[in-house]
């Protein structure tokens, strides 16, 4: 991720007030119920499914992707070269692309 496009994501991050308010919003408060509740029903989504994941995320590396992708039935996991976490960020073109060609593709 460029510098720029970092420091925009980190900004509301970086005073006193942001601080605070990630640490209340983000850590304090984790709870991870929700997604436990809906990991199991995975295995129901009846519609297709494509999943891209930055081939080069080191925070959630590709193998969470592929776990994800055996648990949704027929889905297909995408791995986009030279992305991270933030793929959207690192590869906005593909992602755009592999969007397009998944709404157009014939049901």
């Amino acid at each position: 991720m460029a510098d720029e496009v970092l420091e925009t994501y980190l900004a509301p991050h970086r005073g006193p007030v942001g601080r605070v308010s990630f640490f209340e919003h983000q850590v304090r408060h984790y709870d991870s119920a929700p997604t436990e509740r809906v990991a199991p029903l995975l295995g129901e989504l009846p519609m297709p499914v494509r999943i891209l994941w930055g081939e080069d995320d080191r925070w959630q590396p590709v193998a969470y992707g592929e776990r994800l992708a055996s648990d949704i039935p027929h889905a297909e996991l995408v791995t986009v070269p030279g992305a991270g976490h933030f793929l959207m960020e690192d590869r906005p073109h593909r992602v755009a692309e592999e969007i397009l060609r998944f709404a157009s593709r014939p049901s």
